[in-house]
């Protein structure tokens, strides 16, 4: 049995199946996850991404970022803050916008080799915005992005949460083949432990900001 790839136990036992994969949870911290031999390769991962239209050009998407960047300038952070859109994707959309806004914004996506250096300096803010539920190396990655985190800074995360274990098969958000992790609001307390930190906020659907206090 695969460990959890946020807290590495190995306390996950199968959840539940469908034609194309395996989902197990980890009963430590809650995160639901799908097996690394289900996972996409690189190739066919950025295949599925293409067909997304997540670019500047697309007026939803824009207005999507818009609102994120709208509760991220919300957050109680300096008025200049350094901020980090990590997992920004291939046009770095909300990386733009706030930019746009006066901020300091720093784009990184190493699927698309975009701010290969962007993890060795330190930010205010650290924004994952739709990011967390792709990634295959998961406990690794929060702490390269705790580090990031200067202290007192925030991680500000997206990510729909489920609330139902048992309604994960039929749900929309699993229906993506490279969603493989799935949080439950209280799989935060994990998370905020790999970052050296504290939750902050919980909206319980889709939004969890992190302090780190270390």
């Amino acid at each position: 049995m695969s460990p959890c790839p946020l807290c590495l136990s190995n306390s996950a036992e199968p959840l539940a199946r469908d034609a194309r994969r395996q989902y197990l949870i980890c009963r430590g911290c809650r995160l639901i996850f799908v097996p690394p031999e289900y996972h996409l390769s690189i190739d066919d991962e950025k295949k599925r991404y293409a067909l997304h239209h997540n670019t500047p050009n697309d007026p939803e998407y824009v207005r999507y970022c818009a609102g994120v960047a709208d509760a991220a300038m919300r957050l109680p952070l300096p008025p200049r803050p350094r901020v980090l859109d990590f997992g920004c994707g291939e046009h770095a959309a909300l990386a733009g916008i706030l930019t746009q806004r006066g901020w300091e914004c720093t784009a990184c996506d190493p699927l698309y080799s975009i701010g290969g250096d962007a993890l060795r300096r330190t930010y205010d803010l650290i924004i994952a915005c739709e990011v967390l539920e792709h990634m295959h190396d998961l406990h690794a990655g929060l702490i390269a992005v705790g580090r990031a985190l200067a202290s007192g800074g925030r991680l500000m995360v997206r990510t729909e949460l489920y609330a139902d274990e048992s309604g994960l098969v039929s749900w929309w958000y699993a229906q993506d083949a490279t969603h493989v992790n799935f949080f439950h609001a209280s799989t935060a307390e994990a998370i905020a432990g790999l970052i050296d930190g504290d939750v902050e906020h919980s909206d319980r659907k889709n939004t969890l900001v992190f302090r780190k206090t270390g």
